[in-house]
């Protein structure tokens, strides 16, 4: 490893710094630093026992953690199999590269195309060649597990795979090359999300609070979210229409609200062409114009995340992965009950507002509930997932705060933090459980859908 790269990684401690973007590509892994933006080489082929080269790599961030998941296609004129790479930097800037592949318990090893890991849930689903979804527990330390199979997914050239925390038991969105599809375990299709005609499309990502979904094209020149079966381009600004060429991969960064995509093709228009013509820039983009009268808000236009010019980022078929370490995020997952008014009572959309931080006060919100009704909030430290009124009791119940909603079926609930951090990293499940009073049968109770919160330090 360069000695600019060792310098850098020390400093890191044992973590890579929150904010950093991980970039694969045919000839190697890199890390994209912030503040100021840098590039250190990470690993060669060669380190991962292909030195022939990684094939339609991917890269997929295990949040929390300091460990990378990479993927590399099976080559038949080789007579490589397919891999799945565990990378984590270790104490005294060490770079451990483990061969999952070797280790789990799956043979033949499936031909790995993509890998996401959910946030909170601590599982990663893997996509493989055939369209399998393989789920994996615990992947920033699992060795010698066994993968599990969630869906085999009827569909052509998969490309790409995103948790989906939308359904439960969880979900998944599989992405072709010619469409996108949702589903859950053992492989009901719930939905196909949207259909193009030129083959070009690269990735899929959900957003664990709204359950939106966004893809790359990279043949088109475009990305952005799905709206009533459509693509919203999210690849402008201003008058520069399409300004990221090639997005080979997007993110959804939770700390900003914003995409970060990995430009194939450079960055025409924007940062004053310092970006133009240069392979393998990473942007970050905001989800909609900014329109109306007054100057655009700080840090709401685009930003070039790698160093102007060549960014030394060789290579082709690259996959990026945004790495949060330390951005407390709520995720929800599963689906709410229906009250007898035909409502859907859910968290507020923000979930929390101030994080659930030592020492803060949080708020968390219900929306959408049967009006002047007792409710009861439920916290738990595990996941008990247990069937309850034709739905899912998801918490543990640890604790109960009880609460009465208003005229609008809106209430809210404040609690301070302890003081102290002893509770770092740990997994916070909520859930809201109303008595539906709309309904003429009393002691019938409607649930929210559930939530998790990682406790920061």
């Amino acid at each position: 490893m360069p000695t600019f790269v060792l310098a850098l990684l020390c400093a890191m401690a044992t973590e890579i710094p929150d904010g950093s973007v991980a970039v694969v590509t045919g000839d190697g892994l890199w890390l994209v630093l912030p503040s100021p933006p840098q590039v250190a080489a990470l690993a060669a082929p060669s380190d991962f026992g292909l030195p022939g080269g990684l094939r339609e790599p991917s890269v997929t961030s295990i949040p929390g953690s300091d460990s990378l998941l990479v993927t590399s296609r099976a080559d038949p004129l080789a007579g490589t199999p397919g891999a799945l790479f565990r990378v984590s930097v270790g104490p005294a800037s060490s770079l451990e590269i483990v061969d999952l592949a070797q280790t789990i318990l799956v043979d033949p090893t499936p031909d790995f195309v993509d890998a996401d890991v959910s946030r909170g849930l601590d599982t990663a689903f893997l996509l493989d060649g055939q369209g399998r979804v393989f789920t994996l527990a615990d992947p920033a330390h699992a060795d010698g597990a066994s993968l599990g199979l969630f869906a085999a997914v009827p569909i052509e050239s998969p490309r790409s795979v995103a948790v989906d925390t939308s359904k439960w038991p969880l979900g998944a969105v599989v992405l072709g090359r010619l469409e996108a599809r949702r589903v859950i375990a053992g492989g009901a299709s719930v939905q196909v999300l949207d259909a193009g005609d030129d083959g070009s499309w690269r990735d899929t990502e959900c957003n664990p609070l709204t359950s939106e979904v966004y893809f790359a094209s990279a043949g088109g020149d475009d990305f952005g979210k799905v709206l009533d079966g459509l693509l919203a381009s999210g690849n402008a600004w201003g008058s520069c229409t399409h300004p990221v060429k090639q997005p080979l991969d997007l993110d959804w960064d939770a700390g900003t609200n914003k995409y970060v995509v990995l430009a194939g093709g450079g960055v025409d228009c924007l940062f004053g062409g310092v970006a133009q013509g240069f392979p393998n820039h990473v942007v970050r983009m905001p989800f909609a114009q900014i329109v109306g009268p007054g100057p655009i808000p700080p840090g709401a236009e685009p930003a070039l995340l790698t160093p102007p010019g060549d960014t030394g980022i060789t290579g082709a078929d690259g996959d990026l992965a945004l790495v949060r370490q330390v951005a407390p995020e709520t995720v929800f997952f599963g689906e709410p009950g229906v009250s007898g008014a035909g409502k859907l009572p859910k968290f507020d959309n923000a979930g929390y507002q101030g994080g659930f931080r030592p020492g803060k006060t949080v708020f968390v919100q219900l929306v959408a509930a049967p009006a002047h009704a007792p409710a009861l909030l439920v916290l738990g430290f595990t996941l008990s997932s247990l069937p309850f009124q034709g739905q899912h009791l998801y918490p543990s119940l640890d604790l109960l705060v009880p609460v009465t909603t208003d005229a609008a079926g809106k209430a809210s609930i404040s609690f301070k933090m302890p003081p102290t951090g002893a509770l770092a990293g740990t997994p916070l499940f909520l859930q809201w459980w109303i008595d539906d009073v709309t309904t003429s049968a009393p002691g019938d109770l409607v649930g929210s859908h559930g939530a998790i919160a990682v406790l920061d330090d």
